[in-house]
């Protein structure tokens, strides 16, 4: 009797502090666990073993069980923290997730990170692109000479109304000063990664600068003009509307890589791009129409930020089975005599890799130091020879009509030295200063086009072989009849320079050296005229259209931008240029004088990311005495029957109001 009073005193001892701890212990401290697993182990205190000997006291005296409540509760408490701490596998998922710390993304390892991030899956098509819509009005852009622009009047302004067979004849709007035109262009860049070390490039021009509007009427329910006229078929397209679809569609790029042991290599048709692009420019920005491509095989290594490159390019091959013959199969070269060599060199410091631009960017803010970026590119250039193709027709050569062979014996040396300094000591102040010089040397034998060597008499005893260096030194005075020296330098210079707030200013200035022959070398030999690369954009008007480009020229550019209504991802920007030019030798501008012109720009752009850009843009150009018009002077452009001016004329003022839509993927 007594062992059994034993036996249920001590089981209400241990059962009254576990009720206790199930109603003050939290949930999630507290996981569940099968009784039969427990490794705890019930602590019976002395109080306890004495309560259990004395059955009577216990019976008749309950709060002798509530005596061991607060000890047994403590340990108790104990036990539970110790079991929580268990593993994991033994306890709830949920309370084992909550009691894990967080790490930001930023702070976890690069070897971590790298198991999350998914593989790059081979091949793949990497494509980039952008389509623009351009919308122009050019006010006056002849400048009211006639002749001394390279934009032509409206025609409906000096061209006669009146059919040719009549005495009298009449013009159509003489007062017409405004052309206007709207044009596309849809530019596709796909890369083909067949592996992480092997692809292949292409970049296509579709609708290049098409002019809307332009596109042939088509289909039966088109009414022509006459009435009578519909197109149901391509046979009933003239050549004038047949011409659309030929220039639908231009190949720019087409080339290989592969990265090898030796470095990068690179072969095909692709864009040759060099410094600020002053020379050499690849016409990637979104308001070019040239660019400048080349065939080549090129070789690119480097470490550490420093590359070189070697390339053998293929300007121009002459003759071949292709071309004038358009032979089937794989064609090839007829003649080496009359192939254009090219080889080009180039050693720079440039920051390209994701990491390089970090250790830039890392240098320039936390470093505060100024960075130095730059390369000098070598280029030769040769040609012994050329065919005059202008006879040819798709049937073989045969010896009874040879095509002309003309010596050239052109010799041509290029440097060009590029430099970028960098300094941001903060996000919101920069100082950027880019520059880019030229120098070009050599000479060519024979600039005329015409054979040099033979003689009236048709004996070859007569004839000289220019091609040979020992007979063309023993009579200098055939083959090197028109021997000219080339010697053109150019240099262009921006800055962009940022203070705190939402302004950046700056001051841009070129200079391209010219000759005397008149209107800017057109007039003749032009070996001394160094030419900017077109694609190289300075302003609206002077250069970029009325001259063509910048040749016998300086120019100071003052500007500054300025930022706002800045979100999240897209801002406002406007802009403002002034620049002022004048002639290098006044004798090779139209009016003989050396000042060209005063142009201010403007520009208001609404600007998403580098995906969108929406532009308006407007300009002025107070040209003058260098682009008026002289009497007796050739023109620069032959309008009307008369190729002299008759008269001496002030040049007049030249606007445009431009709007252009953007979009970059």
């Amino acid at each position: 009797m007594n062992r059994t009073w034993q036996g249920i005193l001590i089981s209400m001892c241990l059962a009254a502090p576990a009720g206790v701890l199930a109603q003050e212990a939290p949930p999630q401290a507290q996981p569940a666990k099968d009784p039969t697993t427990t490794k705890t182990k019930p602590v019976v205190t002395d109080e306890a073993k004495k309560a259990a000997t004395d059955a009577q006291v216990v019976a008749e005296e309950p709060a002798v069980v509530e005596e061991p409540v607060e000890e047994p509760v403590e340990v108790v408490e104990e036990v539970i923290e110790e079991e929580v701490q268990e593993p994991a596998g033994q306890g709830s998922p949920i309370a084992d997730l909550a009691s894990n710390e967080f790490v930001p993304l930023e702070d976890i390892e690069e070897g971590s990170l790298a198991q999350i991030i998914p593989a790059d899956v081979y091949p793949r098509v990497e494509w980039h692109g952008g389509f623009r819509l351009r919308s122009t009005a050019a006010i006056n852009w002849d400048l009211d000479t006639n002749g001394t622009s390279a934009v032509i009047p409206p025609l409906e302004s000096y061209v006669s109304g009146a059919a040719p067979d009549k005495e009298e004849s009449a013009i159509a709007d003489p007062g017409k000063d405004t052309l206007w035109n709207t044009n596309m262009r849809l530019r596709l860049e796909p890369t083909i990664q067949v592996t992480e070390a092997l692809g292949v490039h292409i970049e296509v021009d579709l609708l290049d600068n098409v002019v809307l509007g332009s596109l042939p009427s088509k289909g039966n329910d088109t009414v022509s003009p006459d009435l009578t006229r519909t197109l149901t078929d391509s046979s009933q397209i003239s050549p004038r509307e047949r011409s659309w679809y030929e220039d639908a569609l231009q190949i720019n790029e087409a080339y290989g890589i592969a990265s090898t042991l030796f470095g990068e290599l690179r072969a095909g048709r692709m864009d040759d791009h060099w410094g600020l692009g002053m020379w050499l420019n690849d016409g990637d920005c979104q308001d070019c129409n040239y660019g400048t491509n080349v065939d080549r095989v090129m070789i690119r290594t480097g470490i550490a930020g420093f590359y070189g490159l070697a390339a053998i390019d293929f300007p121009d091959e002459g003759v071949t089975t292709q071309s004038p013959y358009r032979l089937g199969g794989q064609p090839y070269d007829l003649s080496q005599i009359d192939d254009t060599d090219q080889f080009t060199f180039a050693a720079m410091s440039r920051a390209t890799t994701p990491e390089e631009l970090e250790m830039r960017q890392k240098h320039l803010l936390d470093d505060d130091a100024v960075v130095l970026e730059g390369g000098l590119l070598y280029r030769y250039r040769t040609q012994a020879g050329t065919f005059d193709t202008s006879s040819l027709t798709d049937e073989p050569i045969s010896a009874d009509s040879p095509p002309t062979l003309s010596y050239v014996g052109s010799s041509i040396h290029v440097f060009d030295l590029s430099a970028d300094l960098m300094w941001q000591p903060d996000y919101d102040r920069s100082v950027n200063i880019r520059f880019e010089g030229l120098l070009g040397f050599g000479s060519i034998d024979n600039t005329s086009g015409l054979p040099v060597g033979g003689d009236t008499s048709p004996t070859l005893s007569d004839a000289v072989n220019c091609f040979d260096e020992v007979e063309r030194a023993a009579n200098a005075d055939r083959c090197l009849a028109t021997d000219e020296s080339v010697l053109q330098f150019g240099l262009a210079m921006e800055s962009d320079i940022k203070l705190k707030g939402p302004v950046t200013f700056g001051l841009n200035a070129g200079f391209a050296s010219g000759g005397t022959t008149s209107n800017w070398g057109t007039g003749g030999q032009n070996f001394d005229f160094f030419r900017f690369n077109p694609d190289y954009q300075v302003d609206l008007i002077l250069f970029r259209n009325v001259i063509g480009t910048v040749t016998n020229a300086a120019y100071y550019n003052p500007h500054a931008s300025i930022d706002f209504l800045r979100g999240s991802d897209r801002h406002m920007q406007f802009d403002m240029d002034a620049i002022f030019s004048h002639a290098i030798k006044s004798e090779a501008t139209p009016g003989g004088e050396s000042l060209l012109g005063l142009e201010f720009d403007g520009a208001v752009r609404y600007i998403v990311l580098d995906a969108f850009e929406a532009a308006l843009e407007a300009g002025v150009l107070f040209p003058f005495a260098g682009l008026g018009a002289r009497e007796d002077e050739a023109k620069y452009t032959n309008i009307g029957a008369n190729a002299f001016f008759s008269d001496s004329i002030d040049p007049g003022i030249a606007w445009t109001v431009q709007g252009k839509l953007n979009w970059n993927f």
